[in-house]
């Protein structure tokens, strides 16, 4: 069977609330649900062919989180459908306490000066275009991103190793740009300038081929972590998608 695990919204109250009714002999009321959110308690819900059959909400307070309600719709208990919920709970506490290990590769416009660099910088939303982010000396949230250089093409794009040690919206794409490293494909953070001068080192065909990649060339690459039930390291990679490796191929 399909399920689904996402964040729950307000929407999924009049849901929720027949679940609890069900499975608590004190249920919670239906403001308290609604309070539970608006104060920015975690909560998600579990559903299956769309139809919501479980919840959790807790408070993720650094280094833990704790759990406030948690149930499963009677007729779907003893699947093990609590556990996942649960699962998913202390994965994104892992992630919130700096205990996953997320790479991402990407090609970007322009060369690092050095093989690694650590990327400190907060980030927040842009006053008059909301949709974009930037780096910021005052305010914003922190972030924390690890840059290794892989390899260098014609001396104008890089293949970077980045691994995200904070979880920021468009956080790489950002950080990047403020190296002056804008990703290919990239058209929301792009340095106009930067790209014409590296482009200009470029065979023709390599050039068509960087300008007219469709998409930003950014790739979850790895991800790894402390699996919660047999506390091994658990370590998945997935392989660059086939159009960046014709990009890479063609920079070659």
């Amino acid at each position: 069977m399909t399920t689904k695990i996402r964040p729950a919204s307000l929407q999924d109250v009049v849901a929720i609330m027949e679940i609890e009714n069900s499975t608590n002999q004190v249920p919670w009321t239906k403001n308290q649900f609604i309070s539970s959110m608006e104060v920015g308690h975690y909560s998600m819900v579990l559903q299956q062919y769309q139809k919501v059959i479980g919840f959790a909400i807790y408070a993720p307070i650094i280094p833990e989180s704790h759990l406030l309600n948690i149930a499963i719709n009677p007729v779907y208990q003893g699947q093990g459908l609590g556990e996942k919920l649960l699962e998913k709970i202390i994965f994104q506490n892992k992630f919130k306490n700096r205990e996953l290990e997320k790479n991402y590769l990407a090609f970007s416009y322009g060369v690092l000066d050095q093989n690694f660099i650590q990327i400190d910088k907060n980030i927040s939303r842009q006053k008059f275009q909301r949709t974009k982010f930037d780096t910021t000396e005052t305010g914003g949230k922190n972030a924390l991103t690890y840059v290794e250089n892989q390899k260098i093409f014609y001396g104008s794009i890089s293949k970077l190793n980045c691994q995200i040690i904070t979880g920021r919206t468009h956080q790489i794409r950002v950080h990047l740009l403020s190296l002056g490293l804008p990703i290919i494909g990239d058209k929301l953070y792009q340095l106009n300038k930067e790209q014409k001068f590296r482009l200009a080192n470029l065979p023709n065909n390599v050039r068509e081929t960087v300008t007219s990649f469709p998409r930003q060339a950014l790739h979850s690459h790895k991800l790894s972590f402390i699996h919660p039930k047999s506390l091994k390291e658990v370590k998945i990679t997935c392989d660059m998608p086939d159009d960046m490796k014709d990009l890479e191929q063609n920079l070659l």
